[in-house]
Formats: C-alpha cells, structure tokens, sequence
C-alpha cells in the first residue's frame, strides 16, 4: 500500500489537467471552479476546493475510485487517466489527445 505523498504521481497529473483543461474564454480553471463543477455533474458533493487542493499538492494520494471517476469526467478524459499513464514523465506526449478537443467544453462550475 502506496504512503500519501510518497510519488507525486497523482499530483502530477491532476496538475496538467488544471494546466492543459482550459475554461471556454482560455483562463485556468480555479480550484472552485473545479470542485463546484465536479459535485454538479456527480450530482452531490464529492469534493471540496481544499481537498483538490490536497490532492494537487501532493498531500493526499489515495482518494476513493468514486472521487476519480468524477475528476476524470469533468476534465473529459477517460476513468483510467490516473492509470494509464503511471509509467509516463509529467510532459511526456502520451498524454490523451482528446484534451484537445475537451478545452473550451460547456462545463458549468456552479
């Protein structure tokens, strides 16, 4: 069983989706913005702003499945994001190409 903190992996990609997932006029999404948007499209509250914010920073590495799955949908990429890519580098290229096509997507952060 993987310590909280002890590879930065989750961190790290969740980081480039906050980076590369742009809002539709191309400013980064907030942490709350992200947060309110992630419990509206679950429909209940997942996630708060300070827990995202945990995960981010590297502090919390094992959230549950429920919690990643509505990550990964609201930033539009697949569920198995956080696993996939687990032998990839931080700006490898691997990374999915449909983000592209998810950057300006109508999200609404509530």
């Amino acid at each position: 069983m993987r310590r909280q903190g002890d590879d930065g992996y989750l961190a790290t990609h969740l980081t480039w989706l906050f980076d590369e997932v742009r809002r539709p006029d191309g400013n980064h999404y907030s942490l709350r913005q992200a947060a309110n948007g992630i419990n509206t499209m679950a429909g209940k509250k997942l996630v708060s702003y300070e827990y995202l914010s945990l995960l981010r920073a590297g502090k919390r590495q094992n959230p549950s499945f429920g919690v990643m799955v509505a990550v990964a949908r609201w930033f539009g990429v697949e569920t198995d994001y956080f696993t996939r890519f687990k032998a990839a580098s931080p700006d490898s290229t691997s990374r999915p190409s449909a983000l592209a096509g998810s950057r300006g997507r109508d999200r609404d952060p509530a």
